[in-house]
């Protein structure tokens, strides 16, 4: 009787998970797509970092001079040296892609699809919340013109995030149906 309960709420769970997808923009298989996924996502953390590495390393020379007397290029660096470790850390997850779906290890494979969906619904919060504090800021006397700019911009990038964390979540559910579809070893 308990193990019929647990399969009906398995069920249940599975019925409400997200949509899945059963290709790579309509021409390469998941697994391709999650690979080249993981690619692209690994040189886009590496040129982040490299960049805000640069940025912060240029920044560093200036603080303290005399040409920064309102502290501009501290925070420049600050906020440099914390982009580049936040890219480490995506260079790092995009490792673990990269090497789950080769190794065909499928909680590596949820993890980023889980890590990348949290990011992205975040950085969406992030943005309307942006969005909204623009709209109320006092003084602004158009603020409509590069707020609607931002927001399609950030929409177009995080629909694109959210789709790629959709294949890779598409491509896990496969690899798990395909595990419990063999005999146990």
């Amino acid at each position: 009787m308990d193990s019929c309960e647990r399969q009906s709420d398995s069920e249940q769970i599975d019925s409400m998970a997200l949509p899945l997808v059963t290709t790579f923009c309509w021409c390469m298989g998941l697994e391709t797509g999650a690979k080249l996924i993981g690619y692209l996502h690994l040189l886009g953390s590496l040129s982040l970092m490299v960049v805000c590495a640069q940025y912060a390393a240029m920044a560093y020379e200036r603080v303290g001079a005399v040409e920064d007397p309102d502290d501009l290029f501290s925070v420049i660096y600050v906020v440099g040296a914390v982009m580049a470790g936040i890219a480490i850390v995506h260079v790092l997850l995009a490792l673990t892609l990269i090497v789950s779906v080769f190794k065909r290890w499928k909680m590596g494979v949820h993890a980023w699809a889980v890590v990348m969906g949290m990011v992205t619904a975040s950085a969406v919060l992030y943005v309307l919340g942006l969005c909204a504090f623009r709209l109320s800021a006092p003084g602004n006397s158009d603020p409509t013109s590069d707020i609607v700019l931002t927001f399609l911009e950030e929409l177009l990038f995080k629909g694109f995030v959210g789709y790629c964390s959709l294949v890779v979540y598409s491509y896990y559910r496969k690899l798990k149906s395909e595990d419990m579809q063999s005999p146990g070893v």
